[in-house]
């Protein structure tokens, strides 16, 4: 992250990498969940123990994973509308 640019990615958003220079294995990364540090860092949950040294900049995407949310019937939360 640019030192003097806060993000604004929450913990368990994905994230793409490009351009990086020097560890580039983070450029071939399939979109990778992220913890928070804080405003201004996050860390990728990937293993980057084997990956080359990290020489500077590179671009970052927030990348939106779909999800499957289930719903009841209107019918069953008509009939039970305070069960889970």
């Amino acid at each position: 992250m640019h030192e003097d640019k806060r993000h604004n990615f929450q913990n368990g958003d994905h994230v793409q990498l490009r351009e990086v220079q020097g560890m580039k294995e983070l450029n071939l990364l399939p979109p990778t969940e992220i913890e928070v540090i804080d405003g201004f860092s996050f860390r990728l949950k990937v293993d980057a123990t084997k990956f080359g040294a990290y020489t500077r900049e590179g671009q970052v995407e927030n990348i939106k994973i779909p999800q499957k949310i289930s719903f009841k019937s209107l019918k069953e939360a008509m009939e039970n509308p305070n069960a889970a």
